[in-house]
């Protein structure tokens, strides 16, 4: 699951920069930031709180002794899903700069049924629908995060 930030707006503000990798590194630092947040408030941040996790499950996830947190699941094995989403480097994290585009992303399939919800087939068993839990959003105000980035990136190329 990867989310790629480019739009003609940013793309034009980008490539007036001398020097854009700075920003760009900056703008990916804020989608980070956000997905922590997202991670944090439980999807709430997004503007879309995550959909509780079922009764059935929240049983099961206290009788192995593992904490209730929607998405948070692999935190005996080191939160492997959070980590690859907030963090710059890490198993299963997928992080490109190319020209005027960002890319932050995760190569755990764990993500992407979070970001786009999924059916998951279980032999000899009945399928469980994964709800939509998106981490990374890019909300208006994240997109205007983005715009002040480079404003400020732009001031101080020209002094």
């Amino acid at each position: 699951m990867r989310v790629d930030v480019d739009t003609p707006t940013l793309d034009q503000m980008v490539k007036s920069l001398a020097n854009p990798e700075p920003a760009l590194k900056d703008i990916q630092d804020a989608i980070l930031e956000a997905n922590k947040e997202a991670f944090d408030t439980q999807g709430a941040s997004t503007g879309s709180p995550w959909q509780p996790l079922s009764a059935k499950w929240l049983k099961a996830r206290k009788k192995q002794g593992k904490g209730t947190r929607i998405l948070e699941y692999d935190s005996s094995r080191g939160g492997f899903l959070r980590k690859s989403l907030t963090h710059k480097t890490g198993y299963g994290a997928i992080r490109d700069i190319k020209g005027s585009s960002v890319t932050v992303g995760s190569s755990l399939v764990t993500a992407a049924h979070a970001q786009f919800g999924r059916p998951i087939l279980r032999a000899g068993k009945r399928p469980v629908k994964v709800p939509v839990r998106p981490v990374t959003v890019l909300t208006a105000k994240l997109q205007a995060e983005f715009t002040s980035i480079i404003g400020k990136h732009l001031a101080a190329e020209k002094g």
